[in-house]
């Protein structure tokens, strides 16, 4: 309850600043306005113009908030991250609102969040976290059954939410689909045994003699074509804002966006 009523608050107080004028959104993209604030259980991220007069609005609307809420925002794992802004502004802003001046790529909510291909080395931390958890089983001491629910409950769930926002290199995918057959196998993600059953047939549901494990790129494409089917027929503002960041007037997705990272599994989909 209580992070229900503080996200009620600094909404409202955030878009009665924007209405007031006291705060001043990114540029619209056709017609489509950019997001003013995200808010999300105890963490808010605020996307604004960089402006003097902004920047002092909003410092004394949150020393209002913390004064009269009686909460506290940590400044140490706050960040600030500047678009084409001069050094010595960022350098004023940073001073002004006592948070340090960040650079993509970071984290945010267990997310990577960073600029360009999608690669390996952006995807190494959740490989790390799935194998230590899978390493953390004595999987030879289960039973057969027992280790395909522990890979069936693992892979449900840590790279669900990353699965639903970027396409996977290929060889990602191959390496932790070999960590789960030899621990399926062996009970060890390191030790490889031969067997006869080939994975496609182990992936199968149980109905047709299979295991029901999910193919990882199943799963990543299920993730991206439900991104897709938001951005062409729900009409939020996130479906709208994808919808004009990425599609041209004609309908067609546009070429280039070299900096994103969400648009390579938008267009695979």
């Amino acid at each position: 309850m209580l992070f229900i009523l503080a996200e009620e608050v600094l909404c409202n107080g955030l878009n009665g600043l924007l209405k007031e004028g006291k705060l001043k959104a990114l540029p619209s993209l056709r017609g489509v306005s950019v997001p003013s604030h995200l808010l999300f259980a105890d963490d808010i991220f605020i996307f604004m113009n960089a402006a003097a007069k902004h920047v002092l609005c909003l410092r004394d609307f949150l020393l209002k908030y913390q004064e009269f809420s009686d909460q506290s925002f940590n400044l140490d794992k706050s960040k600030i991250f500047f678009g084409k802004v001069a050094p010595h502004w960022k350098r004023f802003i940073a001073n002004l609102l006592n948070i340090p001046i960040c650079s993509l790529p970071t984290r945010y909510l267990g997310l990577e969040i960073f600029k360009g291909v999608v690669k390996k080395d952006r995807i190494l931390h959740l490989m790390d976290k799935i194998k230590a958890r899978l390493q953390g089983w004595r999987g030879k001491l289960l039973s057969m059954a027992g280790r395909v629910e522990l890979i069936r409950s693992v892979f449900s769930g840590m790279p669900i939410h990353n699965f639903s926002v970027y396409w996977w290199p290929e060889s990602v995918i191959k390496t932790v689909e070999r960590w789960m057959r030899n621990f399926l196998w062996s009970g060890d993600i390191d030790t490889v045994k031969k067997i006869s059953v080939k994975w496609e047939e182990v992936c199968r549901p149980k109905a047709k003699g299979g295991l029901s494990i999910r193919r990882l790129r199943d799963v990543n494409c299920a993730g991206l074509s439900k991104l897709v089917w938001q951005m062409k027929h729900e009409k939020t503002a996130f479906s709208s804002f994808l919808w004009a960041r990425f599609v041209n007037k004609g309908g067609n997705l546009k070429k280039g966006y070299k900096s994103s990272s969400v648009l390579k599994g938008i267009a695979k989909m």
